[in-house]
């Protein structure tokens, strides 16, 4: 029979499983009955017999377990494990021991068990694909009982911050500038980390290498990184930081196949030390539904007019300048139709001018940032995305489960994204012909938009849940510290 012995401890009120590794003498088990107030006990020593004092029903059995009319028969582990409970009132205590853990309830003492501190490691909390993914993330696994912190590198401040605090997540900026902290520890880095005490420290595009010497100097378990692109035209020496960077990380999640395999081919990582996991939004919050009208009555058209959409940062990467060309033969094959592009950054300026010169500036409207974007992709006949590179595109996951037909560059995880054209159209890279009749297609067939918009939907929510995302990271995470 193996040292270990399993206790059924119950009242009217729960029932369950209380599990221990005694050492000589016996176990002790308390609880209170709520309906008296006063405490009993029940002793069983490693011989199998048992004292019970309060005068409950129970039975033995001699296999190692306990029964009673209202528990089965339990056998006895067969290797050593912590304690698990389902009774509200126990305490368990070995009698040769002077402390007692209060046992907890079994939903909560699983939490216990298997609860994590994380630190995320971002650069700043601006939007942005990435930043809203970790964000997302770390607001879900602290809804699931994990420690999680959020430590910035450039800036704490910006547009998901307050998410991050109404989640009563601490975020930390620990500035660590210049080349040396790629390659050895920044001094306030490892402190932070060491004074933190994570089991994971999380990374993400920016602060990998840095993050991660510093994470494995402070002697963390585990150091996890998540690959969400690479930079357009970064040079070649880039590769080999992200080298350096996999040699302090446990483990990598590349958000799409094609971002796996030229880390592979690139980089030379081994590719056991690299898996696929891809991004993943909420299919609640973004859903299908009526449209708000907000953005086109702040853009001033009417409920009937085409209206194109793309949620991006304004960076060379995703190529608006590409999109407003494409959208001058859009606006000759649908006089009617306008084009929305949300979202700030450094070329904002630049493709105004581009617009006003080409004549469109009537049409092609730049709103700037919002926080909140799900009402949006309703108000949305077509979202068109002309990226030059992505890795899993957050906007177009939001748009597919938002009802939203697509159209997209055929370049990163995209294809992958519209199950290779079933759910969105997509296009050649660069080519503003294709992309620009490929718009017109939906605004000008229904059905065509009906139906990518239905199989978009299905097909995110099945494959693309931030559930999914987030449970695969914690088999991830407890897979490293176990």
């Amino acid at each position: 029979m193996s040292s270990l012995c399993r206790l059924v401890a119950f009242s009217r009120e729960t029932s369950g499983n209380l599990q221990a590794h005694p050492s000589l003498g016996a176990i002790q088990v308390f609880w209170r009955r709520p309906w008296h107030g006063m405490p009993s006990e029940l002793f069983l020593p490693r011989s199998g017999q048992y004292s019970p004092l309060d005068r409950q029903t129970l039975a033995f059995n001699g296999g190692g377990g306990m029964r009673s009319s209202s528990c089965q028969p339990i056998s006895p582990p067969a290797s050593e494990t912590i304690w698990i409970c389902k009774t509200r009132w126990g305490i368990l205590r070995d009698q040769n021991s002077s402390r007692a853990p209060v046992a907890k309830t079994g939903l909560n003492q699983a939490r216990s068990q298997s609860r994590l501190r994380v630190e995320m490691v971002l650069p700043t909390l601006e939007l942005g694909g990435m930043e809203t993914i970790t964000c997302n993330l770390a607001v879900e696994l602290a809804r699931r009982d994990h420690v999680v912190g959020v430590t910035c590198l450039q800036s704490e401040d910006g547009p998901l911050a307050q998410k991050l605090r109404d989640a009563a997540i601490e975020t930390t900026l620990v500035s660590c500038p210049g080349v040396r902290s790629n390659f050895l520890p920044d001094p306030l880095l490892k402190s932070h980390f060491a004074r933190r005490s994570p089991d994971v420290v999380h990374t993400h595009n920016g602060v990998w290498n840095k993050a991660a010497v510093a994470a494995r100097a402070a002697k963390v378990p585990a150091v996890v990184n998540t690959l969400h692109g690479f930079a357009l035209g970064e040079p070649r020496y880039y590769d080999g930081l992200r080298w350096w960077a996999s040699r302090y990380t446990d483990h990598i999640a590349a958000v799409s196949e094609p971002l796996r395999h030229h880390l592979i081919a690139s980089t030379k990582v081994p590719p056991a030390k690299i898996r696929v996991l891809p991004n993943g939004i909420d299919t609640v919050r973004f859903a299908p539904g009526t449209a708000a009208g907000s953005l086109r009555r702040r853009l001033g058209i009417s409920g009937t007019a085409p209206l194109v959409g793309c949620i991006a940062r304004l960076d060379p990467v995703k190529n608006h300048s590409g999109l407003i060309t494409a959208f001058a033969r859009v606006s000759t094959l649908c006089p009617d139709a306008h084009l929305a592009i949300i979202g700030d950054g450094p070329l904002r300026r630049d493709l105004e001018n581009q617009a006003r010169v080409t004549g469109l500036g009537d049409i092609i409207h730049f709103i700037g940032e919002i926080a909140d974007t799900s009402a949006l992709y309703r108000d949305l006949d077509v979202f068109a995305l002309s990226s030059l590179c992505e890795g899993t595109s957050v906007s177009i996951l939001e748009a597919l489960a938002s009802g939203t037909p697509v159209v997209a560059t055929n370049v990163g995880g995209n294809c992958a994204l519209l199950d290779s054209g079933r759910c969105g159209l997509l296009v050649p890279s660069g080519d503003t012909h294709a992309l620009a009749e490929a718009i017109a297609s939906i605004l000008l067939n229904a059905a065509l938009g009906e139906r990518l918009a239905a199989d978009g939907r299905a097909w995110t929510t099945e494959n693309f849940s931030l559930e999914a995302m987030v449970g695969k990271y914690e088999r991830l995470y407890h897979d490293l510290v176990r």
